[in-house]
């Protein structure tokens, strides 16, 4: 049996019909058939803020929506490696030669060194922007990580180096170029 002829009809459809129409010929990858869709959807001229400008303002949102998700993240692993910790302290039978206790407090202070360096990425790239990143954090509901007080003659905890390299990297290449990231 012969398929039916829309593409007469496509002209009379809805702008949701068609992107619905068009998305179901993408899936079936039916590229011709989706491209004369995309001829029928009716052309407009519109008014928007200058290019440049809209680029920075998506650029800094989802900038500081990778740093968002990324801290985050980080914090709940350092908070889940501290009350484990605390688990181990309380419960000192269950590790009798502390060496679980030592790997989890090692994994703690790797957390806090990765969440400095991210605090420190966020700083450095803002500085670079004339950008408050207290503010910034502010947006997002974040605060300045503080580490816990170093024990007894251990040193203060510091930004991981190579994550702080890698995060200010990052966090510059998604400000400056909004449309290649999700």
């Amino acid at each position: 049996m012969k398929q039916p002829n829309f593409k007469k009809l496509y002209p009379q459809l809805m702008p949701d019909e068609l992107a619905k129409l068009a998305l179901t010929y993408l899936c079936k990858q039916d590229m011709t058939e989706a491209a004369r869709v995309a001829a029928a959807v009716p052309r407009i001229v519109c008014t928007c803020n200058d290019l440049d400008y809209t680029r920075k303002v998506e650029g800094f949102f989802k900038m500081i929506s990778a740093w968002e998700k990324r801290f985050w993240w980080a914090r709940f692993k350092r908070e889940q490696a501290y009350a484990l910790c605390l688990s181990l302290v309380m419960n000192m039978g269950l590790d009798e030669d502390g060496k679980v206790l030592i790997r989890n407090t090692q994994a703690l202070e790797k957390w806090e060194a990765t969440l400095l360096a991210f605090d420190c990425a966020l700083d450095a790239v803002c500085a670079t922007e004339g950008l408050d990143s207290d503010d910034v954090r502010r947006l997002v509901a974040a605060e300045r990580f503080e580490p816990l007080e170093p024990r007894e003659g251990s040193p203060n905890t510091k930004p991981d180096a190579d994550m702080l390299d890698t995060m200010t990297a990052s966090l510059t290449e998604i400000l400056s170029s909004p449309n290649t990231h999700a």
